[in-house]
């Protein structure tokens, strides 16, 4: 349970009678402590355990006791020279068997399986617990491993002896080249500069917005894409009608079944890792649509109320590894976008409702994504009178209803929709930065409320007014 260097004693004679003479060592204890604290609430009380394990560095020669959970006692593993076996019981607190633990030598020191334990405690409160643990002392005589971050595997380099090398990576969900660090004594232990290790991890976030006559709701999803693991082959990349999930962490000589994702049927299909230069390969599935989606505007007008019912179906974020379309306005139709690995390009025209010349976009990277200018699209939608006149003897009845659509002019901000009691007249057109005042449409009645344009993608946000007839 303690290192130092050894010293030598002497025996001599004092007044005649034999006695050992000498110095001691420097003995430096190799126990390292774990701590954990488990708090556990109920209704009436509150209760807090702390629990202490003091784990010993075994004696030079002997084994290494497994670690195998805390619901296990290893403790008849202690001391035990090669070749030699040990019997693991369940902890206090657990039930089941034993198991026959073995150890033939001190490099692969214990191996064995089992026991399988159960938690003989049962509990209805809420508990929190709290685990704290510290870095375990190396093995003596070998040098200390780097201590460099969670972006980092240091795995390699634990029982290394000096002199010695071991290679630094970066853990899974980063990415960077491999360095080596070296070991040339106890004392500096490993030196060495760390890997420049980058995040895999992408995030997309995408916002839906809701107008009703009387409110705006905001939602926004954020999805996170992680590239694959050293090792593994990308998972395919077929269209967002599949299911891939099943391809994530296989590596070359392994399958995994593509099948039809939520909102799509069809079989499913099996794929093969041939290797991480091809990747997966194999056919489909066919997957058809079991969702049908109508967006468009429904006007309808009574003698004393006009009703606008608005449904829009928002882009979704794009499969990993492939350009995120442009969001360039509704006049514009960039569903050619879709899918696209860089270096690409796709062709942007004007949506159904908007006549202009089409244009092409770049897409080099997927930092940038897609880069480009245009079309210039020019609404078809004309403004439609309709005149209805009833004549009676004792009365004169004239009905007259005007629907217009605007597209507002390339680079302003999409006045907001919200509702017939009304009127945004005054955010058109307005540029971003740039703010208007949404007021009561006439018949109603309410205070006005300032919108905010930051840009072109988000539009105008704000609250109110509130309106009444």
């Amino acid at each position: 349970g303690y290192t130092g260097d050894p010293v030598t004693y002497y025996c001599v004679l004092d007044d005649g009678e034999p006695t050992f003479v000498g110095t001691p060592p420097n003995c430096v204890s190799t126990t390292t402590t774990t701590t954990a604290t488990t708090i556990t609430t109920s209704v009436t009380s509150l209760t807090s355990t702390t629990t202490t394990t003091s784990t010993t560095t075994p004696i030079p020669g002997s084994c290494y006791p497994p670690v195998i959970g805390a619901d296990k006692d290893t403790s008849d593993c202690n001391y035990i020279f090669p070749p030699g076996t040990c019997e693991v019981r369940c902890a206090a607190g657990y039930s089941g068997g034993t198991a026959v633990y073995t150890c033939d030598n001190v490099v692969d020191n214990f191996y064995g399986s089992g026991p399988d334990c159960t938690s003989t405690t049962t509990t209805t409160t809420q508990t929190t617990t709290t685990t704290t643990t510290s870095t375990t002392t190396p093995i003596p005589g070998t040098c200390y491993p780097p201590v460099l971050g969670t972006g980092f595997d240091t795995s390699e380099c634990s029982g290394i002896y000096p002199p010695g090398t071991c290679t630094v990576q970066c853990n899974t969900g980063y990415t960077g080249d491999p360095v080596t660090y070296y070991c040339y004594d106890l004392v500096d232990n490993f030196i060495g500069s760390a890997p420049n290790c980058v995040s895999t991890t992408t995030t997309a976030t995408k916002t839906s917005i809701t107008s009703t006559g009387t409110s705006v709701t905001a939602t926004t999803t954020t999805t996170s894409t992680t590239t694959p693991a050293p090792g593994t082959c990308y998972p395919p990349v077929i269209g967002h009608d599949k299911d891939t999930s099943d391809c994530s962490g296989k590596v070359p000589g392994e399958s995994c079944t593509v099948s039809c994702a939520a909102g799509y049927t069809g079989s499913s299909s099996v794929y093969v890792c041939k290797d991480l230069d091809d990747n997966f390969i194999g056919i489909g599935p066919d997957c058809v649509s079991t969702t049908s989606t109508t967006t468009g505007t429904t006007v309808t007008t009574t003698k004393t109320s006009v009703t606008a019912t608005t449904t829009t179906t928002s882009t979704t974020t794009p499969l990993p590894g492939t350009c995120y379309p442009p969001v360039i306005g509704p006049d514009k139709d960039t569903s050619d976008c879709i899918l696209i690995i860089p270096p690409g390009t796709c062709t942007v025209k004007c949506a159904n409702g908007y006549t202009g010349d089409p244009a092409t976009y770049y897409c080099f990277n997927l930092e940038d994504n897609f880069v480009g200018v245009g079309p210039d699209c020019v609404s078809t939608t004309t403004t439609t009178m309709t005149e209805t006149e009833t004549t009676t003897t004792a009365s004169h009845t004239s009905t007259s209803t005007t629907t217009s659509t605007t597209t507002p002019l390339p680079g302003a901000c999409w006045p907001p929709v919200l509702g017939p009691n009304i009127d945004t007249s005054d955010c058109s057109p307005i540029f971003p930065p740039g703010t208007c005042e949404v007021r009561c449409a006439e018949g109603y009645s309410g205070d006005p409320a300032i919108y905010t344009c930051d840009n072109s993608v988000d539009n105008f946000y704000g609250s109110g007014p509130d309106c009444s007839s």
